[in-house]
């Protein structure tokens, strides 16, 4: 077992874990120390620690081992980071086109897990500028331009849960009635852009879009945004239609027909 010594403990629950790529078949300790070159009580301790979490599971009936419901987590931790990643690698030339051609901010918000999100945040190259949002937190969706946006195209079942979370006063623009939101919700599922008249601060509008993927499933939103003396002229207007513009490029390339940034 001299191979065994040169190995810490990391290297031999990697190779254990790696013995069942690609098909998960199930496999006792002897037959995964003999594969592996380690010693039947070492793959049986590191065995026992992967129980405890769920990494592995047992058939109870021949004490056969195969990866379990924990490594399913894991991997679906994986995908979702990558999903994520992927959506903002697409969406940013995009982005970045709708900032330097507006002058204003511009915002990417995605729906991961129930929860929105904000991916990336482009500031206005102009003097005066309204506040920017932290990247990696998570706006208040009754008076966020991008959360209903993206509410306003998903399933019951996720507005449902989203409607049971508190809806804070910001300011006096801030709507809480939920009857009335989900007017709101259902004007934007028609129109297919959501506005903001200072309902999180009171000098800063916003217009925002829904993404969607191949699946024709609501996973992002793009938001304009800036200073109200700036851009009221320009919201319903010029801003409306390069948010939904860039929206829907964003999600033609989703869908695997991606058209020309410029």
């Amino acid at each position: 077992m001299t191979e065994e010594i040169k190995l810490n403990s990391t290297e031999k629950s990697i190779m254990i874990l790696n013995a069942f790529i690609p098909l998960n078949q199930e496999m006792g300790t002897r037959e995964l120390s003999r594969k592996l070159g380690l010693s039947s009580s070492t793959v049986s301790r590191i065995l026992q620690d992967f129980l405890k979490y769920d990494i592995v599971q047992r058939n109870t009936q021949n004490n056969k081992y195969q990866l379990g419901i924990g490594m399913l987590l894991l991997g679906n931790s994986v995908n979702q980071s990558f999903a994520k990643n992927n959506v903002l690698q697409v969406a940013e030339p995009y982005l970045v086109k709708l900032n330097q051609t507006t002058k204003e901010n511009v915002g990417f918000v995605v729906l991961s897990r129930e929860r929105m999100i904000i991916m990336r945040e482009l500031d206005s190259p102009l003097r005066i500028k309204p506040v920017s949002h932290s990247v990696g937190s998570e706006p208040s969706w009754h008076c966020s331009a991008s959360s209903r946006a993206m509410l306003s195209f998903s399933g019951e079942e996720l507005q449902r849960k989203f409607f049971k979370r508190k809806r804070e006063k910001f300011t006096s623009k801030t709507i809480t009635d939920l009857k009335t939101l989900k007017k709101q919700l259902i004007q934007i599922r028609e129109t297919g852009v959501s506005f903001d008249y200072g309902e999180k601060f009171d000098d800063v509008w916003a217009v925002a879009s829904p993404i969607f993927n191949h699946k024709s499933q609501p996973i992002a939103a793009v938001g304009t945004y800036g200073p109200a003396f700036r851009i009221k002229d320009r919201l319903e207007g010029e801003l409306t239609e390069l948010t939904k513009k860039t929206a829907r490029h964003i999600s033609l390339c989703l869908s695997y027909q991606p058209p020309s940034a410029d």
